[in-house]
């Protein structure tokens, strides 16, 4: 039989549990951002915690805005759900993730059916650290990719480098080049070809604990292509198999 007290502590049960529900995303934002979320920065809040949706911010530097999510938390992963986003002026992602209390950056994170295609220009800042200056559309189709402390260590599915030109010395024409993961052992794979376009490439990314490895071979499709071979030749010297070697690596 219910007593008063019962009805109460039920009642109070019940109004803490919506309370929390419904939390808007406007107060639990500043909230987050307090206990150390400083990677993403959103604005015009709307909706809930766990089901809402951000006018515009950033992302790791980069401008976002229609970000929307679906949070569906379960004790084995809090941060479970589903988020879309347009990048910069023109690309888009959406994915399915799940991950501990810590987020991506700690411990074992997974995201399902990535789907992104992003103006590199978006990335322009990033890339001039590395000395290059090129343009194009990065396009991203993976069922699964899977994430320990924020490094790759599983993943199935393509990515496409689509329109790839550079800028400097001079604009060139490189074509379109596609990447597939692999899993090979301990590493995870990157295998990268070429669409047939001016530009031939075949090389590997290499993902391990330690860190990542490119090495890779580029071959001007047409001898004749002075300006192509020109670019080509900041790179390197070509190998007795015409290619210029081009390697990179980098750690955690």
């Amino acid at each position: 039989m219910f007593t008063w007290k019962k009805h109460l502590v039920l009642g109070l049960a019940f109004f803490i549990f919506f309370l929390v529900y419904y939390f808007p995303a406007q107060l639990a934002w500043p909230l987050l951002q307090k206990a150390g979320v400083d990677l993403v920065e959103l604005h015009g809040l709307s909706g809930s915690w766990h089901h809402g949706n951000a006018a515009a911010g950033r992302v790791l530097g980069n401008p976002v805005r229609e970000l929307s999510w679906r949070f569906k938390p379960l004790p084995w992963a809090p941060a479970r759900g589903e988020i879309e986003l347009i990048f910069g002026g023109e690309g888009r992602l959406a994915a399915a993730f799940s991950s501990g209390y810590r987020g991506p950056q700690f411990g074992r994170a997974e995201l399902t059916d990535l789907r992104a295609e992003v103006p590199l220009a978006a990335f322009a800042d990033q890339l001039r650290r590395f000395g290059l200056a090129v343009d194009g559309r990065l396009a991203v189709e993976l069922p699964r990719l899977v994430l320990e402390d924020g490094r790759p260590v599983a993943a199935e599915g393509e990515i496409w480098l689509l329109n790839f030109q550079a800028l400097q010395p001079v604009p060139l024409e490189l074509g379109d080049f596609t990447g597939t993961f692999e899993s090979a052992g301990e590493e995870l794979l990157l295998n990268l070809r070429d669409q047939g376009g001016p530009l031939a490439v075949d090389g590997v990314v290499r993902f391990d604990a330690e860190g990542y490895q490119l090495n890779t071979g580029l071959t001007p499709r047409d001898p004749e292509d002075r300006e192509l071979t020109r670019v080509l030749a900041f790179l390197g010297s070509p190998g007795r198999d015409g290619a210029i070697p081009l390697r990179f690596s980098g750690r955690w």
